[in-house]
């Protein structure tokens, strides 16, 4: 991912709801599958950037398998991360 994209998907996931309120962070969930570079990647990414995500197994886990599909029209590529209930990508830096 290039810095231009990053800090984007930053600005996407960190909402402010007033200038004295805490941070509200978006729900990001990253469907993955063990050994799979590219996941790593994106993981490390969003540990770097302090933004918490729920990390689903989408090889081993079934139902996981099929809400992965749901968002990804059938396409097995990982990862797939998903920001508030909504598909963000498939793949990291154009790959996966």
């Amino acid at each position: 991912m290039n810095r231009s994209a990053a800090t984007t998907a930053f600005q996407l996931i960190t909402r402010h709801s007033s200038p004295t309120s805490s941070v509200l962070m978006a729900k990001v969930v990253i469907y993955t599958k063990p050994g799979c570079p590219y996941c790593a990647k994106a993981k490390d990414w969003y540990n770097s950037q302090g933004i918490p995500f729920i990390e689903k197994n989408a090889q081993d886990n079934r139902e996981y398998r099929k809400e992965m599909f749901r968002f990804s029209n059938n396409d097995p590529t990982v990862p797939v991360i998903v920001v508030d209930g909504k598909l963000k990508q498939i793949g990291w830096e154009g790959r996966g």
